[in-house]
């Protein structure tokens, strides 16, 4: 196979409009020319030909790049009914291009999760109907949006005080892919205008054209500490906590709640974000459960995902970092609370007056009592890997840990190796007195710290530290004369 160049690279995206007229007729020349060759010719959806590979800020390859998204090229494959498979497949394909033409001719979008439910009415995996939809669309040179089968809505975001999310949704992908903006257009066909104000939460649109941070109110222009994108949306109680919370950072920060795998709504809208003027020098920063699974979805939020890499372009977002928690993390957290305990203990009335032995003889029998609860905590809470779990690691060290991407995420693998498959979830920090806001705020304020440290000065060797600056001048114009001769 030819390696992937920008000639070569498939890259489509729904924004770039198809009228419904022109789909419907290619549509049914594709299918005039399977009936007559029986033969389909139709560009592969599966990941299998991805390459991680480094792009410039256009997602075009760019050796020596700093990013890098997953790539796919336009390699095409042919199907004959020679088989059981390929004719079950043309079989398969001729349903699903049928269905495509009345929805086309009715101009009626459906969600993708209804339309995954009819396709299994007619004994047709999810899998296998969401595979060939996007085969035909791939084939015909646009997006599978494009075709009327838009995704649901399944994750949210979180907007920081001093600043409004400005957004353009899709609403009627047909009605969007019909007509063209007009340089004095104030309001699109198909599109409508969202804004979310400060302080609130939202669901993250299914098809987003564009957006933009402004400022607004009394805070107007107040700093963004981070980007804070977490794996799932049952965290939203602990951030609506932190958001109603004073404590000075906790409502600086804007949060993205994804929807787990199949969200790819989420990964366009953090795209976006990440295009922003407002935030070039805001970090983003992923926060997760600590199990393969949550690394692999960090992957597709950075580098795109294999099976979608025709559309990485517009589902990556190169500057996130996997910030935690860590191993090391959760165990600084379990010997944080017989301390707390402990000061917890003195802080009351009655132990005010205490001597120092009487106080040393409260905190040993807290210490003892916490331990036991700590390794209580360690057996209920933390569970072995399973056989989706040690895929995903394979995955994991086929793909960007093979490219030496996430140092930090290999050895946290390393770690749950060597922990005999162990994981843990996020949840287990929702314990007093630690809680999930603290452990949030902890590993933001760490990476922030750890991006402004300046560059250690590399050391000076022995020679150097001994000699005086005429010595050194003078060692320097015999270097240059012994260059010149």
């Amino acid at each position: 196979m030819p390696p992937i160049t920008s000639h070569n690279v498939l890259r489509v995206d729904w924004r770039e409009r198809a009228s419904t007229d022109n789909l419907k007729l290619r549509l049914t020349q594709w299918l005039i020319t399977i009936d007559r060759t029986r033969v389909a010719k139709v560009i592969r959806s599966s990941g299998r030909i991805a390459e991680l590979i480094e792009v410039d800020a256009d997602g075009l390859p760019s050796p020596g790049s700093e990013m890098a998204i997953w790539l796919r090229s336009n390699h095409m494959r042919e199907i004959s009914p020679s088989n059981i498979q390929g004719r079950k497949y043309l079989v398969h394909t001729m349903v699903i291009a049928k269905d495509t033409l009345q929805r086309l001719d009715m101009r009626e979008p459906i969600f993708s999760r209804a339309w995954r439910y009819r396709m299994s009415q007619v004994n047709m995996s999810h899998a296998r109907a969401v595979a060939i939809l996007e085969e035909i669309a791939l084939s015909l040179g646009v997006h599978p949006y494009t075709l009327g089968v838009v995704p649901d809505f399944q994750g949210q975001f979180f907007v920081p005080e001093g600043w409004m999310v400005k957004s353009r949704e899709c609403y009627d992908i047909f009605d969007f892919a019909n007509h063209t903006d007009l340089p004095n257009q104030t309001r699109a066909r198909g599109v409508r205008m969202h804004s979310t104000l400060a302080g609130r939460a939202d669901n993250i649109p299914s098809l987003v054209v564009d957006l933009s941070l402004e400022p607004c109110g009394e805070q107007a222009g107040k700093k963004i500490i981070a980007v804070v994108v977490m794996e799932h949306r049952n965290i939203k109680s602990t951030i609506d906590r932190m958001y109603q919370s004073n404590k000075e950072g906790q409502r600086n920060m804007l949060f993205v709640l994804t929807g787990g795998f199949s969200d790819i709504p989420s990964r366009e809208f953090l795209h976006l974000l990440s295009k922003d003027p407002t935030l070039q020098e805001t970090p983003f920063v992923f926060l997760s459960d600590h199990d393969p699974s949550a690394f692999e979805i960090y992957s597709n939020m950075k580098y795109g995902s294999k099976s979608y890499a025709w559309a990485s372009h517009i589902c990556s977002c190169p500057q996130l970092q996997w910030i935690g928690p860590s191993f090391q993390n959760l165990e600084d957290s379990y010997h944080m609370i017989p301390g707390e305990r402990l000061q917890h203990l003195l802080t009351r009335r009655q132990h005010n007056n205490s001597t120092e032995a009487e106080r040393q003889a409260a905190f040993t029998g807290i210490e003892r009592d916490a331990l036991i609860r700590i390794q209580q905590v360690k057996n209920s809470s933390m569970s072995r890997f399973t056989k989706s779990d040690l895929m995903r690691v394979r995955h994991l060290k086929g793909g960007i840990l093979a490219r030496e991407k996430e140092p930090k995420l290999a050895n946290e693998l390393d770690l749950m190796v060597e922990h005999g498959g162990m994981k843990f979830s996020l949840q287990m920090f929702d314990r007093r007195p630690l809680g999930i806001e603290r452990c949030i705020m902890e590993q933001v304020k760490e990476h922030i710290l750890e991006l402004e440290r300046p560059a250690p000065l590399p050391e000076p060797t022995a020679i150097e530290e001994d000699r005086e600056p005429a010595q050194m001048e003078d060692a320097q114009a015999m270097l240059r004369i012994l260059a010149m001769e």
